[in-house]
């Protein structure tokens, strides 16, 4: 096994709020997932942004990521091995959720690779 360096953030949690015309990316850390979630919307609130919202969370080793759709003015998160999976994995949340998506048009707004 490994060591953890920062016990005290065992999460992180990715998300999105909207400035002006721009979509910003946020990333946070916490002791569990619900808490890295808190925090990204409370990092982006701080900001002063609007419709902030926490995409994805995670406390496994792998990669998340909050993805735009700018044909169809949505965005989510999605979770996987590679940034290019947790993109997938995102549309394949949208369409499971009916909502439309534009795949081709779907882009990175933010991600992160995380080890716990």
């Amino acid at each position: 096994g490994g060591v953890v360096e920062n016990a005290d953030y065992m999460s992180a949690a990715v998300g999105t709020g909207v400035f002006i015309d721009n979509l910003v990316g946020f990333l946070a850390l916490g002791s569990t997932n619900e808490e890295a979630m808190a925090n990204v919307v409370a990092q982006c609130q701080a900001a002063g942004g609007v419709e902030c919202s926490s995409d994805m969370a995670t406390n496994m080793d792998n990669c998340i990521g909050a993805f735009a759709d700018p044909v169809n003015m949505i965005s989510g998160g999605g979770v996987g091995a590679t940034i290019e999976e947790a993109r997938q994995n995102a549309i394949q949340r949208a369409i499971d959720a009916n909502m439309a998506v534009s795949a081709p048009d779907v882009f990175v707004v933010i991600a992160d690779c995380w080890e716990p």
